[in-house]
């Protein structure tokens, strides 16, 4: 079919499919990236960047398996075999559904599934374009679904994990020794997940497709105990080393001499200090009752506690030496997170909510038609990664400050036990067809973690708004892209 007088509405919805992928990296990456943000393992440049290089390059490595997913899965493109255009003008409305819901989100700081956004965006175009037949009515009860299940495998696991890191390391007089030898697993668990997850859904452009389970379970299990002996060789005395330098420092500052004491000119007059305690009204409110409680408070603000929207103050860490261990650890695991995300899972990726129809547009207009089998061209991976990393620095913030600040508070050693438990519970679920999302995963352990710490930790009323973002993700979605394809169908195509 001759589609050369469609080439408008190929310019459009790449110029469209940029949008979407900004709002993806402004929403559903940088959700990825809060906790790692949140508990002061990198800096929020930092986490831009690491994002930067792994979302790169898992979209081109990974997502070319994009385009099978879009025709077997989302949208049942024979059904538009007579009516290609109507088919080229639902995609440019499903990202316009998509892109618009996932700014408004971003700009209400509120992390939401790009997946279903975009399925959304496609049941509204169908329902305008061909009626109830060109819906997909058992992705909407999967995503239903997903509401649930998403955040409480995650939170189980992470939950899990979480205590038995607290009750062997953290809560021991000297987590030092214990973290030191849990180090070598944690680093092997990281890379062993992700190596796994990487390899055994694919890489086309490495050839990774071919491999047989058997053969990437072995390289997986060796790439693991080689990184394992590797952090005990290298990692482990480096470590040991710091700390030890760290401890020093800190007990060299807490000596003071008598003499230096003396020197000490005594005042009669409130410090200013007090008159900046949380909660402080007015220069009367600096007095605090001396009680066991509020001694507590203040000793965890000066090491680093974070002060709830009640007033209350938080810890961070139960000492220096925790956020030393786990630190390292973290960074890695999430930038592998981001890596992963993208690596074109069936409804579990981030590249694919903001490419999926950008690819099949191409291919329709390249090939003519809307049953092609023809791989996506790299180049237009690697324009989806671009625009998914400018999302990510320009907006990206927003829902990191919820994700990793907000929500609740964030330490080294929560972030590593929900950063891996997500990645974890993402893979396993995929891959055996249980309907999750990545996003609701990490909303899912990050209020786990934040319960078991404290229940008063956790910002409740945050986590309700959260829910029912998820839950008007869908019907919003849809309503925006419905818009658009009617005026598509009854303005502007009876006209071409």
């Amino acid at each position: 079919m001759d589609l050369e007088s469609y080439l408008w509405m190929v310019v459009i919805g790449f110029i469209i499919a940029f949008i979407l992928a900004f709002s993806v990296g402004a929403n559903d990456v940088a959700n990825s990236f809060g906790t790692a943000v949140g508990s002061g393992v990198v800096t929020l440049r930092q986490a831009c960047i690491l994002a930067s290089i792994f979302e790169t390059l898992g979209s081109m490595l990974l997502g070319a398996k994009v385009g099978e997913t879009i025709r077997k899965g989302i949208i049942d493109v024979s059904l538009y075999n007579d009516t290609v255009p109507i088919l080229m003008a639902g995609e440019v409305s499903a990202m316009v559904g998509s892109a618009v819901w996932q700014l408004i989100a971003s700009f209400l700081k509120l992390p939401i599934s790009g997946t279903h956004c975009i399925v959304g965006s496609t049941i509204g175009f169908s329902m305008v374009a061909i009626g109830t037949k060109g819906v997909q009515w058992m992705q909407l009860v999967k995503i239903v679904s997903s509401w649930f299940i998403s955040p409480l495998l995650p939170g189980l696991m992470s939950g899990l994990l979480f205590f038995v890191i607290r009750y062997f390391i953290l809560s021991k007089d000297d987590p030092v020794p214990n973290g030191l030898r849990a180090l070598p697993l944690f680093y092997a668990s990281t890379i062993g997940i992700n190596t796994f997850s990487i390899m055994y859904t694919g890489a086309p452009l490495l050839g990774l497709e071919m491999l047989p389970v058997w053969a990437i379970a072995l390289i997986t299990l060796a790439g693991a105990l080689v990184c394992a002996g590797l952090v005990w060789i290298f990692v482990c005395p480096w470590m040991r080393r710091k700390i030890a330098s760290r401890l020093k420092k800190e007990h060299a500052l807490s000596r003071i001499s008598d003499e230096s004491l003396d020197k000490i000119p005594e005042e009669e007059e409130e410090a200013p200090v007090f008159k900046e305690l949380p909660g402080a009204k007015s220069s009367n409110d600096a007095v605090l009752p001396m009680t066991e409680e509020s001694t507590g408070e203040l000793n965890s603000l000066a090491n680093g506690g974070t002060v709830l929207p009640n007033g209350r103050v938080y810890g961070r860490t139960n000492s220096m030496t925790n956020g030393c261990l786990k630190s390292p650890v973290s960074n890695g695991g999430f930038s592998f997170d981001g890596h992963m995300r993208s690596n074109g899972q069936v409804y579990h990726t981030v590249h694919k909510d903001s490419g999926l129809y950008k690819d099949l547009l191409w291919m329709i207009y390249d090939q003519g038609g809307v049953m092609q089998d023809a791989a996506t061209p790299v180049w237009l991976l690697f324009y989806g990664g671009v625009g998914i990393c400018a999302g990510l620095w320009v907006w990206g913030r927003r829902v990191i400050q919820t994700m990793g600040k907000d929500l609740t508070p964030i330490t080294p050693s929560s972030g590593f036990t929900i950063e891996l438990a997500s990645a974890v519970t993402v893979v396993l679920a995929s891959n055996i067809g249980l309907p999750i999302s990545t996003t609701h995963c990490k909303v899912g352990s990050v209020v786990a973690v934040g319960w078991i710490r404290s229940r008063k930790a956790v910002d409740w009323r945050l986590f309700r708004n959260i829910f029912l973002a998820w839950f008007v993700t869908v019907p919003v979605a849809g309503l925006f892209s419905a818009a658009v394809m009617a005026l598509f169908v009854y303005g502007i195509l009876p006209y071409v």
